[in-house]
C-alpha cells in the first residue's frame, strides 16, 4: 500500500549540484542529534561500547533482584477495591487463596483418617495457612458426641456406623461417592513467591518422611497453581530466549550472507534485554505472564532497527564511501527513521500505564523502555562495534590517503 501510495503521491527530495539525492542536514533531528551522536562514536567507539559492558553488568546484577509474580491479587493497585477486597479476607477471615490436599484410599480406614488428621496438623503448624477442614474432623466430633474419645476410631466397622449415622447429609464436598478420595481443604494467607516456594519445600519434605501404602497425597489450589506457573514462567523465558537470539543471529546471517553481521545485529539486543531485566530487578518491576512478553516485543523491534542500519551501512560501502562516511549517511538516513519509529510506537505503548491492571501498566512502560534501549543500542552500540570490528577497513583507507 505505502509504495502504490508514494508512487501517486511522491515525496519531493533535495538534490545536491550532481543531481543526486542529497540528505538534508539542516534538520533539528540531525543537526543537533544525529549529527553530535555521529561524531560521538567515530571519536570515542571504545567508550560508547565500555558505557553499553557497563550497563550490560548493572543489569546481570538487577537480574538477580528481579521477583516473580503470578498472583492475581499482584494485578490490581492497592487502592482497587479488589485488592482491599482481598486484604481483609487475608486480615479477617484467614486468606482468600484455597489450598486442597488430595487422599486417594479407603477413606472410611482408619490409616486414611488418621493420615488426614496428622496433614492437618502439619498445615496448621505452617504460619501460612490458617484453617483445615475434612471428613476427618467430623468422624471425630461425631465418635465424641457419641461418649467416646474426640479422635479417629482404631476400628473400620465403628467408623462405618458413624458414617450411618450421618445419613444423608452432603458430603459431596469432602468425599467422592465410592468414598476412594478426600479432600483437605485450607486457607493460605500469604501468596507471596518466596512464602509459596518455601512452604512447598516444607510439603515435600513431610511427604518423603511420612511414605505410606495406605495412601497417597496431591496438592492442588492457587498456592500450588501458582508454583507450577511461576515454574514454567522462568523456564519457558529463559529457553524461549536464548533459542530467539540464537535463531535471530542465524537468520540474520543468512540475509546478510555474514556470520559476523549476524553478531553484530545480535549484540543491541542482548544488551537491551539483559539490561531490561536488570532495571525491572533494580526498581522492583515483577516477571509476570504479561511483563515477561516484553523481551519478545523488544527482540523483535530491536533486529528490525539492526537489520535497517545495516542494510543502509552496506549500502554506503558498495558506493565506495569510506567507513566514516558510510557511517555517518546511515546515521542521518536510518537514525531519523529508527527515531520516528520509537517515538511513535512508544508514545502509542505509553497509553498502558494508565491501565488499571498493573501488568499492563509495567508492560506499555517496558516496551517503551525496550525500544528506547534498542534504539540507543542501534545508533551507538550497533556503529561503535562495527567501526571497532571494522578497524582493518579503517586503517587501509588511511594509509591509502
Amino acid at each position: 500500500f505505502i509504495p502504490a501510495l508514494l508512487a501517486i503521491f511522491p515525496v519531493k527530495r533535495k538534490k545536491s549540484k550532481k543531481g543526486k539525492f542529497a540528505i538534508d542536514r539542516k534538520s533539528l533531528m540531525n543537526e543537533y542529534f544525529l549529527i553530535p551522536l555521529y561524531r560521538l562514536i567515530i571519536t570515542h567507539p571504545y567508550r560508547i561500547v565500555t558505557f553499553w559492558v557497563i550497563l550490560v553488568i548493572i543489569g546481570i546484577t538487577g537480574i538477580f533482584l528481579l521477583q516473580r509474580s503470578v498472583s492475581v491479587s499482584d494485578y490490581f493497585k492497592d487502592d482497587h477495591p479488589a485488592s482491599i477486597a482481598d486484604r481483609i479476607m487475608e486480615e479477617k477471615f484467614g486468606g482468600s487463596k484455597p489450598l486442597y490436599v488430595v487422599f486417594k484410599g479407603d477413606i472410611q480406614s482408619p490409616e486414611v483418617l488418621n493420615g488426614m488428621v496428622d496433614f492437618q496438623k502439619f498445615l496448621l503448624n505452617s504460619p501460612y495457612v490458617t484453617s483445615t477442614q475434612s471428613i476427618a474432623d467430623i468422624v471425630i466430633k461425631l465418635n465424641h458426641a457419641m461418649g467416646n474419645e474426640e479422635v479417629i476410631p482404631d476400628d473400620k466397622s465403628m467408623i462405618q456406623q458413624l458414617w450411618f449415622i450421618l445419613g444423608q447429609q452432603d458430603l459431596s464436598q469432602l468425599v467422592t461417592e465410592d468414598l476412594d478420595e478426600g479432600i483437605i481443604m485450607a486457607k493460605f494467607n500469604n501468596e507471596g513467591q518466596a512464602n509459596i516456594d518455601d512452604f512447598n519445600a516444607s510439603v515435600k519434605t513431610y511427604l518423603s518422611s511420612n511414605k505410606t501404602n495406605d495412601y497417597t497425597i496431591e496438592l492442588t489450589g492457587m498456592p500450588y497453581v501458582n508454583s507450577q506457573l511461576d515454574k514454567s514462567l522462568v523456564k519457558s523465558q529463559l529457553t524461549s530466549l536464548i533459542i530467539a537470539i540464537i535463531l535471530v543471529i542465524a537468520i540474520v546471517s543468512l540475509i546478510f550472507g555474514s556470520f559476523i553481521e549476524g553478531l553484530y545485529a545480535g549484540i543491541p539486543i542482548f544488551a537491551t534485554i539483559v539490561t531490561l531485566y536488570g532495571f525491572m530487578g533494580l526498581v522492583g518491576i515483577p516477571l509476570n505472564i504479561v511483563t515477561v512478553l516484553v523481551a519478545s516485543v523488544a527482540m523483535g523491534i530491536g533486529i528490525d532497527y539492526s537489520i535497517h542500519f545495516i542494510s543502509n551501512f552496506n549500502l554506503s560501502l558498495k558506493k565506495r564511501q569510506s567507513l566514516h562516511k558510510a557511517i555517518e549517511d546511515t546515521m542521518l538516513l536510518s537514525g531519523k527513521a529508527i527515531l520516528i519509529n520509537f517515538i511513535s510506537v512508544s508514545t502509542g505503548f505509553l497509553v498502558l500505564v494508565f491501565s488499571e491492571l498493573m501488568p499492563m501498566a509495567y508492560f506499555g512502560g517496558l516496551i517503551a523502555l525496550s525500544m528506547l534501549g534498542s534504539s540507543m543500542g542501534a545508533l551507538t552500540l550497533l556503529p561503535a562495534t562495527m567501526l571497532i570490528g571494522k578497524r582493518k577497513l579503517l586503517i587501509d583507507e588511511e594509509e591509502k590517503e
